[in-house]
């Protein structure tokens, strides 16, 4: 397995670069043109089936010459595909997610002036009501940063567990490269019904078992892991969270067995990208954030692994998978992050009756 140490950081002046009116004209003139489509229509007609722009303008009530420019820019987009009969036809896979995002973003103003968020993703209520209709498609989106992370991290018999699993894309990436391995997959009550469904679709059943459990009120075996996949999941929280899950997850591996984090990062290598999904955390997590590689590699040490390195999975989305290793039997001294006096963190809430026995 190739991987590459910790990336420095850029600063912003790297990156950054004058906008320009043309660049500025390009920003607001496609947020404006989404908000117009849906506005009008535009996506659910689109959904329904291929329309031309004359079509679409005589079912909509808009003017012809207007919907074809519109319809263009959303080509333009990646939101709309268009044949060469011109014919316009979407191309996103859940329109509702096109609504959703709309009616999260128009709370920005508001969120701006009282910081409180319309959404709590990060609280069991809140994700146990938006995630079970939504892992399936994130799992979907993420599909191919899976398979170039089980390439990497696939080896036969490993029991893996998968917390925070959703619709378990890399869990299940992983047993289709090495079917020796099974998983234990963790996530909220609500959310498990959509992790089976993915898991008996992809015909790996026999592979998994369940536990349905907040990653925070559960006590997991000590030393009964071989690899622990944390997908999506830090960004979701604040840094004491964090910290204890990662803690945990040191005691539920057995000795050189690895922690495998795939999330955004902050490297200044996407900035646009990276910048905008933080912003957007305030809106359904204000506690988390899109953390840079030395944050995460300062957790790590402080939980006690090692060998901590990370690499670039896709662009799009931007997906970066961090490894590190909790050091062989005998190898010296575990750290604890509550034990350590440079770095306090309160010691996590258990729920007696959320003991995972293997």
């Amino acid at each position: 397995m190739t991987t590459r140490p910790i990336r420095q950081e850029r600063s912003p002046r790297d990156v950054a670069g004058p906008v320009g009116m043309v660049g500025f004209q390009k920003i607001v003139g496609g947020a404006a043109a989404i908000h117009a489509a849906a506005g009008a229509g535009l996506f659910e007609l689109l959904a329904g089936g291929g329309s031309s722009a004359g079509q679409a303008a005589e079912a909509l009530g808009l003017e012809e010459r207007a919907t074809r420019r519109l319809l263009d820019v959303l080509v333009a987009l990646g939101l709309a595909g268009a044949d060469p009969d011109g014919v316009y036809r979407s191309t996103v896979e859940e329109r509702t997610l096109i609504d959703d995002q709309l009616r999260m973003w128009d709370s920005l103003s508001e969120v701006l002036r009282n910081g409180v968020p319309p959404y709590r993703l990060d609280r069991p209520e809140g994700a146990q009501l938006v995630y079970p209709s939504l892992v399936g498609l994130l799992g979907r989106i993420k599909a191919e940063a899976a398979r170039l992370a089980a390439a990497r991290l696939a080896r036969p018999h490993l029991q893996v567990l998968d917390v925070g699993a959703g619709a378990a894309p890399w869990s299940l990436a992983l047993v289709a490269e090495e079917p020796s391995c099974r998983v234990t997959a963790v996530d909220l009550p609500a959310v498990l019904p959509a992790t089976r469904t993915a898991v008996e679709a992809a015909g790996h059943a026999s592979r998994f078992r369940y536990l349905a459990a907040d990653l925070f009120q559960i006590e997991l075996p000590k030393e009964a892991f071989d690899l622990a996949i944390v997908g999506s999941v830090c960004h979701l929280f604040g840094p004491n969270d964090n910290r204890r899950l990662l803690f945990d997850l040191f005691q539920a591996l057995r000795p050189d067995g690895t922690v495998a984090i795939i999330d955004t990062l902050r490297d200044g290598e996407t900035r646009r990208e990276q910048a905008i999904y933080a912003l957007g955390l305030l809106l359904r997590a204000p506690e988390g954030d899109v953390y840079p590689p030395s944050t995460y590699r300062e957790w790590l040490l402080d939980a006690g692994f090692g060998a901590v390195e990370d690499v670039a999975l896709t662009e799009r989305p931007p997906l970066t998978l961090v490894t590190a290793r909790r050091p062989p039997a005998g190898a010296g001294p575990d750290t604890h992050p509550s034990s350590s006096p440079e770095c306090q963190v309160p010691a996590p809430v258990r729920a007696p009756s959320e003991t995972l026995k293997l």
